[in-house]
């Protein structure tokens, strides 16, 4: 229990020196305009809501016009709740997005029927944030958008050196194989 709340300390306070050093200028407008975070890929619609609950480190819940939806967030895959890592990993994410008013890029729906989207928090893609802080893989089999899967890769790989988050493990199973040997278990 020690050793996973140490995990999770390391973890947030990574995560908040990063975006203390490296997002001083990050707007919350003008995502389109000059922001290298984004490949408009036409087709998803924009908007903003509320964060009102997560579920996991990919998966939460958002309000908009008295309506709550369920979102998936796009490319990414993080450990299961049950799994090694699962509830740092919703830590990570509850840091980020909790109680944030967010900008959604819609790119899909799955097969929950939940909006599958690029997510923005106080100017930062969580997508990313949530690979770059060693707390999600890039999922190579949904990830639609070459650059940012490719830019995504690149930070898993970076996490993976410097051994942060669920890299810290020896050997961290991708949540998709965790589910495919427990497919009965409720994740």
């Amino acid at each position: 229990m020690q050793a996973e709340k140490r995990k999770i300390i390391f973890l947030l306070s990574f995560c908040s020196l990063f975006v203390l050093v490296a997002w001083p200028a990050a707007g919350r407008v003008g995502f389109f305009e000059g922001n290298s975070d984004m490949e408009r890929p036409g087709q998803g619609s924009v908007w903003t809501a509320q964060v009102v609950s997560l579920a996991d480190g990919d998966s939460f819940q958002v309000r908009r016009n008295g309506k709550t939806l369920r979102v998936r967030l796009h490319g990414i895959d993080s450990p299961e709740l049950r799994q090694s890592y699962g509830r740092a990993a919703l830590q990570a994410a509850r840091h980020l997005l909790a109680g944030r008013e967010v900008v959604l890029q819609t790119v899909s729906r799955d097969s929950y029927g939940r909006v599958v989207a690029l997510v923005w928090a106080d100017g930062r893609l969580v997508n990313r944030e949530m690979v770059r802080c060693g707390a999600a893989w890039m999922y190579p089999h949904f990830c639609k958008f070459p650059s940012l899967c490719g830019e995504w890769a690149r930070l898993q790989d970076e996490a993976r050196s410097a051994r942060l988050g669920l890299w810290q493990e020896p050997d961290p199973a991708p949540p998709w194989a965790w589910r495919k040997k427990h497919p009965r278990e409720r994740w």
